[in-house]
């Protein structure tokens, strides 16, 4: 385990930490960015292509995507609750 000096270390460097670090937007937006970049390298070519193409597929039809996921939600909910 840790040492009283070391957990007062930690926590001194948590404190640190806490204090000077901030997450933009941005930051953020790109973080994940790099995230998706990284899983698809790592996917089979094939399991690769089909996810560009289902991206491509949602960024041309964003509307008529988010109207079926608003249409699905709403249908789950009555059953859940009606």
């Amino acid at each position: 385990m840790f040492t009283a000096q070391e957990l007062a270390e930690m926590a001194a460097a948590d404190a640190q930490i806490e204090a000077e670090f901030r997450l933009t937007p941005a930051d953020l937006a790109q973080s994940r960015e790099l995230d998706r970049l990284a899983r698809l390298e790592n996917l089979p070519t094939e399991q690769r292509r089909k996810a560009a193409r289902q991206r491509e597929y949602r960024e041309a039809n964003r509307e008529k995507v988010a109207a079926r996921q608003r249409e699905y939600r709403k249908r789950k909910k009555e059953e859940d609750h009606g």
